[in-house]
C-alpha cells in the first residue's frame, strides 16, 4: 500500500523539527498520529532513541510551554532532549528508567502513592505560580452560551435545573470565579501515566489539558480511575 499523503505530510513536518534541534539522520518510526498530534519513535545514530511529539496544530503547541512551566515549579516531568516552538523530544519510555503504567498499575496502593505526591507537588506548585501568574481557566467557558448550547444538545430543556442556572448565574459565577484555584491536569488516565521501574515514582504526562481550576476536580478525576479503597485511601492519605 502507498503511503497516504498525509502521512507523507507528518513525517516532512517531524523532519523539519529534527533539523531545527540539529538532528539530521534518524530513523523515523510512526506511533500515533491524531488530531494533529503526531507522535514519532526517534532511532538516532549512536543507538540511542527518543520520542517527537509534533504538533501541526497551533492550539496544541501550548504543551511545549506546560512542560517548561512544571519543571519551573518543581513538578516532575518526563525528561525533555529538545524542543522548538512546535515540538518536543523526550525520553523514550522503552530505554528509561520509568515505563508506561498499565490498567493494573492503578490499583496498586505504592504507586497510587506516587501519584498522589505527583499530584501534591502540581497543585503545591500551581497555587504559588497563580499568585503571580495568570492561566487558561477552566471556568471560562461558565457561559450563558455554553449552558444554552449544554441544554439544547442534551435535550434535556424541560428540567428544572436550567432555571435555577438562569436566574441565579450572575452569583453562581461570581461564586465560581472567587473560589481558590490551582493548576490542575484534568485529564488522568493510565495511558498519561509512567512509572518507574523499582515503583519509586510516577509522573503524569502530556499536558495539553492543563488549567486553572479547582484541586477537587483532579483528585475526583483520579478517584474515579480506582477500582479498589486500599488504591484510593493510598492517593488521598499520601495528598
Amino acid at each position: 500500500m502507498m503511503p497516504s499523503r498525509s502521512s507523507d505530510s507528518s513525517e516532512r513536518f517531524a523532519r523539519a523539527q529534527l533539523q531545527r534541534m540539529n538532528i539530521p539522520r534518524a530513523n523515523l518510526s510512526l506511533i500515533r498520529d491524531k488530531d494533529g498530534v503526531a507522535v514519532w519513535r526517534v532511532s538516532l545514530e549512536d543507538g540511542s532513541s527518543a520520542v517527537l511529539k509534533a504538533f501541526a496544530k497551533v492550539e496544541y503547541r501550548r504543551e511545549i510551554a506546560n512542560y517548561q512551566l512544571l519543571a519551573s515549579i518543581g513538578v516532575p516531568t518526563l525528561r525533555v532532549i529538545a524542543s522548538t516552538d512546535c515540538s518536543l523530544l523526550l525520553e523514550d519510555l522503552d530505554r528509561s528508567s520509568f515505563r508506561l503504567a498499565t490498567a493494573q498499575d492503578i490499583d496498586d496502593p505504592v504507586l497510587a502513592e506516587k501519584i498522589g505526591l505527583w499530584y501534591r507537588a502540581l497543585h503545591q506548585g500551581g497555587r504559588e505560580y497563580l499568585r503571580e501568574h495568570s492561566f487558561i481557566d477552566e471556568y471560562d467557558n461558565f457561559t450563558r452560551e455554553n449552558l444554552n448550547l449544554v441544554r439544547e444538545r442534551t435535550h434535556t430543556g424541560s428540567y428544572a435545573v436550567w432555571g435555577v442556572l438562569e436566574q441565579h448565574y450572575d452569583r453562581i459565577h461570581a461564586a465560581v470565579m472567587s473560589l481558590p484555584r490551582t493548576l490542575v491536569y484534568t485529564d488522568f488516565h493510565f495511558s498519561n501515566l509512567a512509572v518507574a521501574r523499582d515503583s519509586s515514582a510516577a509522573i503524569v504526562f502530556d499536558y495539553n489539558f492543563l488549567f486553572k481550576s479547582y484541586a477537587y476536580s483532579d483528585i475526583r478525576n483520579v478517584c474515579g480511575n480506582f477500582s479498589n479503597a486500599a488504591a484510593q485511601e493510598a492517593f488521598l492519605t499520601v495528598y
